[in-house]
């Protein structure tokens, strides 16, 4: 089967666009894009509701919500694996910038 170039690829629910494109008889260029708005609203009213983040026995307390593309992003640039231990300052770190303000969904205190 061949594919129909530009071959977009369409993740409605999250957003995620992945493009392939091709240059000439051997090479492409693939483009990832996402739309964060619906992770972006949703962070924003729980940042809203009044909980501070922190469900009804307290125990646990909802800091972010970080798309995976995101995560991937923060991994490939700023050398941060947020599922290593060892990462977890620099990620507490990311999450507290200002430019990733709005994966937080608590009030934003430094963590």
């Amino acid at each position: 089967m061949t594919l129909p170039f530009p071959f977009i690829d369409v993740d409605e629910e999250s957003g995620f666009v992945q493009k392939l494109e091709k240059v000439d008889g051997k090479n492409y260029i693939k483009t990832i894009s996402a739309d964060l708005q619906a992770n972006t609203d949703f962070n924003q009213t729980l940042q809203n509701d009044g909980s501070n983040g922190y469900g009804k026995s307290r125990d646990l307390k909802h800091v972010a919500s970080v798309p995976l593309h995101m995560i991937e992003f923060w991994k490939k640039v700023h050398g941060v694996d947020v599922f290593n231990k060892d990462h977890e300052k620099a990620f507490l770190r990311l999450l507290e910038a200002p430019e990733f303000r709005h994966f937080r969904t608590d009030n934003g205190k430094p963590i």
